[in-house]
């Protein structure tokens, strides 16, 4: 409490600390508690008592039955399924909430400089902003995800600039890995019209003339476009909470402290409690580990969550098989040894290929750098599971998820979540049941749960500098399988084309 404070706390634990006004009040209601009970007999004798109504119980509970039933109906006619509905609302809150508490006082030494660094800043703002508009104007799918990529990618150059690096780089490889999703995602959408686009990879129709696919096309798009007096709305919600949510954010960064309360613990106590130069790796795995383990379990389920909405979805809505492949007008050399066809059928060049087979391994050993330097230099174990994840979905869509079943059977999610989840608890309980001394431990002769210790130093282990086997080690490469099995539990989900799920 000292060392997060700042200062000494007063703190006093007895027993008995005499006579004052809470025990007074204590007392007052023991004695009154006391004094009802004895006299309740008196009381019932009394004629007045015998003729008050008596509480039944059975019509209390009709009575919350039927207000929770006209809750329900309430709530029903608000919550229909609606986010456009959802969002309304919420921005209309917010909305009235700024509204109704006045102007925001915005820190009257808020000033504005364009340096260089500051230019940049505003550059990165306007690739965002003009992405993120680009992403909604966009007609064609795989247009609209990859103008949202870029928007992400312009936000880690932002955080980049603050400058906050461990951050910068899990906004990067999680951009790029939302956006392989999305690409995943997107072949397995309604062809049936409308503005939807054909699946990755499948020959495009040459049957109909122009004119008809501009007629379908066209047709397509007028029946999602909204009625003129919902637009009006729309666009009105959108601009005003644009404008609230820009006030508020500015008002935020303008008017906090800058001095922290907590940043010249962690700036102290880092290195010597952790034996982490990078702060934020010492914060993650070792200050607030618990919050991760809970993190990287939630990460964890998201790949469940997609493998269990998406499975009934196939089996009730088999997608069409890939298109076979023409038939050659006359014999072809030899067949080569490795497929040529990878997702959805499409035709690959041998330059995609080769970058299918070193991409992998590369992945891997950036991931490994990541989890040994991660404690000493910016990088995690988060970010090398998202690299690794993103070699793996690179190769399903240059393979295939056929061929990939067979390159990488030790690519198992469920595996790869349980081994994570299992070293990081067990490797945090490590110190705890060794009864080994810690830094942050509970004492001289204990440890506690979650505390850092270095197997390495203990056992005389000869490493590279920045190179540590302990518990923060084995936090990185839990997280690492964790993240790692949950990215491939989405992989194989999307790039799967069979009408039933493998087990």
């Amino acid at each position: 409490a000292k060392a997060a404070y700042g200062a000494k706390v007063k703190v006093d634990l007895a027993l008995f600390t005499g006579f004052n006004l809470p025990l007074a009040l204590s007392m007052i209601a023991i004695a009154g508690g006391v004094a009802i009970f004895g006299l309740r007999a008196r009381w019932q004798n009394r004629e007045a008592y015998a003729r008050a109504p008596r509480l039944a119980v059975v019509k209390l509970y009709g009575a919350v039955l039927a207000a929770l039933d006209a809750a329900a109906r309430l709530a029903g006619r608000l919550q229909n399924g609606s986010i456009r509905r959802y969002l309304v609302v919420m921005l209309t809150a917010i909305g009235a909430l700024v509204a109704l508490y006045g102007r925001l006082p915005f820190g009257a030494e808020a000033s504005v400089s364009f340096t260089e660094m500051n230019w940049l800043r505003v550059a990165a703002l306007l690739i965002t902003c003009g992405a993120s508009i680009a992403a909604l104007l966009m007609q064609r799918d795989v247009l609209a995800i990859l103008a949202l990529g870029a928007s992400g990618i312009a936000m880690a150059l932002l955080i980049a600039l603050e400058p906050s690096p461990d951050v910068a780089l899990v906004q990067i490889v999680v951009d790029v890995l939302t956006t392989a999703m999305l690409l995943f995602a997107l072949k397995a959408l309604p062809q049936d019209g409308g503005v939807a686009q054909r699946p990755f990879g499948v020959p495009q129709d040459k049957s109909q003339s122009k004119q008809d696919k501009k007629a379908a096309k066209r047709a397509g798009v007028l029946a999602h476009i909204a009625p003129p007096e919902m637009q009006l709305r729309n666009l009105l919600v959108a601009v005003v909470s644009g404008f609230v949510m820009a006030a508020i954010c500015f008002y935020a960064l303008t008017s906090r402290p800058r001095a922290s309360v907590v940043t010249p613990y962690y700036e102290a106590n880092s290195k010597p409690l952790t034996g982490a130069a990078d702060i934020v790796g010492a914060i993650v795995v070792d200050f607030r580990g618990f919050d991760t383990m809970i993190e990287i379990t939630v990460f964890s389920m998201a790949g469940l969550t997609v493998l269990t909405l998406l499975r009934d979805a196939v089996k009730k809505h088999p997608l069409p098989p890939p298109p076979a492949a023409p038939e050659p007008a006359a014999p072809e050399p030899a067949t080569p040894a490795v497929p040529i066809r990878g997702i959805a059928g499409a035709r690959l060049s041998s330059f995609a290929r080769i970058l299918g087979e070193i991409v992998l391994p590369v992945a891997i050993v950036i991931g490994m750098v990541h989890m040994i330097y991660g404690h000493d230099q910016p990088g995690d174990g988060f970010t090398a599971g998202v690299i690794i994840a993103l070699a793996v979905a690179f190769q399903h869509l240059i393979f295939g998820a056929e061929e990939m079943r067979t390159r990488l059977p030790w690519l198992k999610p469920p595996v790869l979540i349980g081994a994570g989840l299992a070293t990081v608890f067990l490797g945090s309980l490590a110190p705890a049941l060794l009864g080994l001394p810690t830094p942050l431990g509970a004492g001289q002769n204990g440890a506690a749960f979650f505390a850092p210790l270095d197997f390495g130093a203990l056992i005389g282990l000869p490493l590279p500098d920045g190179f540590f086997v302990s518990t923060s080690w084995l936090f990185e490469l839990a997280i690492c399988l964790a993240v790692l099995g949950s990215g491939a539990f989405m992989i194989q989900t999307f790039s799967q084309r069979d009408a039933h799920f493998k087990e």
